[in-house]
């Protein structure tokens, strides 16, 4: 992202040892199947990211939706939107080529 984001945007990375220790290892855990113990572990690195009071989050990794969006703290504060699921953003382009080129044939 940052190959395509730091021209026009500031972009916050959660500190090497908070990568490694939160969000590699919710992403481990997601692919275990281990989604509440991913929940656990991502809260800090999204903690820290909101204290840096970024604007907006990216998923960057298929798994960290899964885990984010259980994250309770975000269901009390709607702070759903704050993250961007690139994943979501690809599915929807998707469908609207996908409908677009039905109608153009």
């Amino acid at each position: 992202y940052s190959k395509f984001f730091d021209k026009n945007f500031k972009l916050t990375y959660p500190k090497k040892l908070l990568q490694n220790l939160s969000v590699n290892k919710a992403i481990k855990y997601v692919k275990m199947g281990k989604i509440k113990e991913a929940e656990k572990v991502l809260q800090p690195a999204v903690n820290y990211l909101v204290k840096m009071k970024c604007k907006k989050i990216i998923l960057g990794c298929s798994e960290l939706p899964l885990a984010v969006f259980r994250l309770s703290f975000l269901k009390n504060k709607n702070m759903y939107k704050i993250f961007i699921d690139p994943n979501s953003i690809l599915a929807s382009a998707s469908m609207k080529a996908n409908n677009q080129a039905k109608f153009n044939t």
